[in-house]
């Protein structure tokens, strides 16, 4: 992340490092998007939503 040309993953990087800011919870879901051109608007629905606090293992289907 210290390389990455994008300054917010950057910034994310030296303040994970200067406060030793750690990721607790993991987050999965699938997400699908329906997008109405006239307008400008966008719609997601997330579902199978999964936490896992402290492990990045999520069991398979």
């Amino acid at each position: 992340m210290s390389g990455d040309s994008r300054d917010l993953l950057r910034d994310l990087y030296i303040q994970m490092t200067l406060f030793q800011i750690k990721p607790t919870t993991v987050v999965d879901y699938e997400r699908e998007v329906f997008i109405y051109e006239y307008g400008n608007v966008r719609v997601t629905f997330d579902s199978n939503v999964k936490t896992s606090y402290r492990s990045i293992y999520f069991p398979t289907k």
